[in-house]
């Protein structure tokens, strides 16, 4: 290991730069080791009291990542790699610098690395070569900081006195003078002690001087000042050049001392439970019937704090009840009169049925009434129902202060209050029932599919919230999860919620409410569930809708429904001229977009927007044709049967290319709300038989393919009737409404011409990656060095412009279509 060393370091260090010495008759030249591998480290020879640190300020110093890891998996890594970074010097290379702990005269550094300069000479190098060492003379520059204090008459604070730069641990003693070093005269410092003279050892570079009391004599301009003078004792390692004596001077900004406070606070309450993390100083708390019956007890203790000193105040007399904020209650000796808290939020009427968070009667009592003060500070209240205890949601009552008038031999009540608030929950088990907010209008609903698409069905949404019932009153259950269902009392309906392709006889939704719910300001709205659902099967007679929870008996819906199929008139079927809709329900389909050529997932219609006849069609890659089932106010038949096929065959051509061999897929089925598709399409036929597709809902949509290039192509699309194959499609109709219309001879389309051509693909696009797990980022992105694995799959793909989208399509053993929905 070569060494360059440059003496005039920063911070009073020596820094090494690893590298080699190139020596040529011209001149002799220290090429730097751009990609050092291995911690480069310094021994002083002779001098067993110095040690020797990495100065960790350059950047340089930290290691990238681990060059070598440990062979044996431990974890470890035996070999850091350091990145380069240009010197001042102008180079590029790496450095380290190395800082001493105490003072020294030409001592005799060697320096070494645990690696070469490269990762197959893992050793160190020994003996250290010519270059390798050096003389170096560490003359540090020690100055004295003494701290700084925001102070007010009588008030405590501390100083601390550090010893800057040069040394890890000076051996100085610092020393204050409280007669002569404080400024000016008509201010004082002092310590507990009462000493006139202060002293302090340096540990670590810091003499601390602590629980020092500033007194203000009169009235002083401008800031005091506390002059420390540090004297160094003896230290074998430290040199000529140390300073035996340093001196400083810290402020003392004087401030006017805060006003004196007075306060109540609660610490600790029996027979009740803390609704806060920290149970100290919290005043929310829950009990139940029984502990409120057996009485709840505060504790609580009135503090002060003068000149910035927090104590016990014993100067008040006792502590009072103000429910709700009232002014205080006057006190017999040892019970008050009965009082009534009402809860946080108010009652509500829904439907002319009152729905409560309670109210309670209470009593209490309190510490022994008198003349004396109380102890400490100290003092309790107790609350205890009068008659059964009711629950209660956040009743809020104040515990103040009071005095005693010896004139008119009366207790008053101050103005030093702290809240409390207080939930009450019933100690029994009690049976929760649910309760309807809103509901639908009553009359006939149109049902959906287990797809529900389109706009066939009716959409209706029930609200409700839950209750329970004690001592004959309703209470809004707000202090626990509840679940719902919902159902109908008619036995052969089924429901599907929105968003959902599984239908159900109930279905089941929670109001979720966390476990601090009961802190939170909920009104009953808040924590009600909304269902909003279709349902799925025929009902002519009246129904009812029925939610309930754990409760035996449902809430049942004020309004009566009949169920039907909304009815649809056939008309037509359109050969289209653009791709608009798709064969399954479009939120059923996730499709791939394309952002700055990286794939990304989003939600659309495949193939969206393209025409056939706008753009041509490339040899090899399918393109879609849609068709589509009318009904008389021209919008898409989405009760058409779906078991029906469109079949798919050349019709003609012109000029020499015909086309060649031609193949027809369709889209795959979506496979429920949130599933994601590949865009796969797959073969609708083998060889031995003519292509057909499949409609769904009304639409159907063929993806041919061609073989070879075709100047004016046409197709001929026949819509076949229910249940038949390719070779019987247009042959013996049933009375099957999507048989009987369209008509026969609206049965048969056929497309214009189109032309299909012979097109490279025309876009790399990146479909998925592996980088470094690892790696670091650096200014949002991510970096990736000399060595990292990571990878990238990339595919030729065609893109297609359909006006606001667009589409890539690719080749491949079965098709693949788009890759691309939505650009913007």
């Amino acid at each position: 290991l070569e060494v360059k060393l440059i003496t005039s370091g920063y911070n009073n260090s020596v820094e090494a730069r690893p590298g080699t010495w190139v020596v040529s008759p011209q001149a002799e030249t220290f090429v730097y080791d751009e990609f050092h591998y291995g911690e480069v480290f310094a021994l002083l020879e002779g001098n067993d009291r110095m040690r020797l640190y990495r100065d960790m300020t350059p950047a340089s110093m930290i290691s990238d990542f681990c060059a070598y890891p440990d062979p044996d998996n431990t974890g470890a890594c035996m070999v850091y790699k350091y990145t380069a970074h240009q010197l001042p010097s102008g180079g590029w290379g790496s450095s380290w610098a190395l800082r001493a702990n105490a003072p020294c005269k030409d001592c005799l550094l060697t320096f070494h690395s645990t690696l070469g300069a490269g990762p197959e000479s893992y050793n160190i190098t020994t003996p250290p070569t010519t270059r390798g060492w050096a003389t170096v003379t560490w003359t540090p520059e020690i100055t004295l900081m003494c701290g700084a204090a925001s102070v007010y008459n009588g008030s405590t604070f501390a100083l601390n006195v550090t010893a800057v730069a040069g040394i890890a641990d000076p051996k100085y003693v610092v020393t204050i003078d409280t007669v002569n070093d404080v400024q000016p005269s008509t201010v004082q410092v002092t310590p507990t002690s009462g000493a006139s003279m202060l002293f302090a050892k340096m540990q670590n570079g810091v003499a601390s001087f602590n629980d020092l009391t500033f007194t203000e004599l009169q009235a002083t301009q401008g800031p005091a000042t506390i002059k420390a003078t540090a004297i160094l004792v003896g230290n074998p390692d430290v040199g000529p050049t140390v300073p035996t004596t340093l001196t400083c001077t810290s402020s003392l900004q004087l401030v006017s001392p805060p006003a004196d406070e007075q306060w109540v606070e609660v610490t600790g309450v029996d027979n009740a439970v803390a609704l806060c993390a920290d149970a100290a100083g919290c005043t929310d708390f829950k009990a139940d019937t029984n502990k409120l019956a057996a009485g709840i007890t505060v504790h609580v203790v009135v503090k002060k704090r003068s000149n910035g000193v927090t104590s016990a105040d014993s100067s008040v007399h006792n502590i009072t009840v103000a429910p709700q904020g009232a002014a205080g209650i006057r006190w017999a000796d040892t019970q008050s009169d009965p009082f009534t808290l009402s809860a946080s939020l108010p009652n509500n009427t829904l439907n002319g049925i009152t729905y409560t968070y309670g109210v309670l009667d209470l009593k209490a009592s309190r510490s022994k009434v008198g003349t004396s003060y109380l102890s400490d500070g100290a003092g309790t209240v107790t609350l205890r129902a009068t008659g059964t205890p009711s629950p209660i949601r956040g009743a809020t009552f104040a515990l103040c202060t009071t005095q005693w008038d010896p004139e008119f031999i009366i207790e008053k009540a101050t103005s030093v209050c702290t809240t409390v608030r207080l939930w009450v929950l019933p100690a029994t088990d009690v049976s929760y029932h649910a309760a309807l907010l809103s509901e639908p209008a009553g009359g006939n609903k149109y049902i959906g599919s287990s797809a529900v698409c389109g706009d066939t069905p009716t959409l209706l949404t029930v609200s409700a919230f839950s209750y329970y019932n004690y001592n004959s009153a309703r209470f809004i259950a707000y202090d626990v999860e509840m679940m719902y269902n919902l159902t109908t009392d008619a036995a052969e309906q089924l429901l599907i919620l929105t968003g959902s392709t599984m239908s159900a006889r109930e279905l089941f939704l929670s109001n979720t409410l966390g476990a601090d719910t009961l802190r939170h300001g909920l009104d009953y709205t808040q924590l009600a569930v909304d269902f909003s659902f279709y349902g799925t099967k025929v009902v002519s007679n009246d129904t009812l809708l029925m939610v309930t929870t754990g409760g035996t008996e449902p809430a049942l819906s004020g309004s009566t429904y009949t169920w039907s199929a909304k009815a649809e008139v056939f008309a037509s079927w359109e050969l289209d001229s653009a791709v608009t809709m798709d064969t399954a329900c479009p939120s059923n389909r996730y499709l791939q977009s394309i952002t700055s050529n990286y794939r990304t997932y989003g939600e659309g219609v495949p193939a969206e927007g393209w025409a056939y006849t706008e753009q041509p069609a490339i040899v090899g890659v399918p393109f879609p044709i849609q068709s589509t089932v009318l009904t008389t106010d021209g919008s898409r038949a989405w009760t058409f049967s779906s078991d029906t096929t469109v079949k798919v065959t050349k019709r003609g051509w012109s000029g020499c290319n015909d086309g060649g061999s031609m193949t027809v897929y369709e889209m795959m089925d979506a496979s429920g709300a949130i599933a994601l598709r590949e865009g796969s399409l797959s073969s609708s036929w083998t060889a031995a038989t003519s292509p057909v597709v499949k409609t769904s809902q009304g639409v159907a949509v063929a993806w041919p393919v061609f073989s070879a290039e075709c100047q004016a192509c046409t197709l001929q699309l026949d819509l076949c009737y229910t249940s038949k194959t390719a070779d019987t499609c247009l042959e013996g109709a049933s009375q099957d409404p999507s048989d009987v219309v369209p008509v026969l001879v609206d049965r048969t389309k056929v497309t214009k011409p189109f032309s299909v051509k012979r097109v490279p693909p025309d876009t790399i696009e990146i479909y998925a990656q592996q980088t470094p797990t690892a790696a670091s980022i650096v200014s949002g992105k991510q970096q990736i060095f000399v060595g990292d694995l990571f990878s990238l799959k990339v595919q030729n793909v065609h893109l297609v412009n359909t006006g606001n989208r667009v589409w890539s399509l690719a080749t491949a053993a079965t098709p693949v279509m788009w890759k691309t929905a939505v650009w913007v």
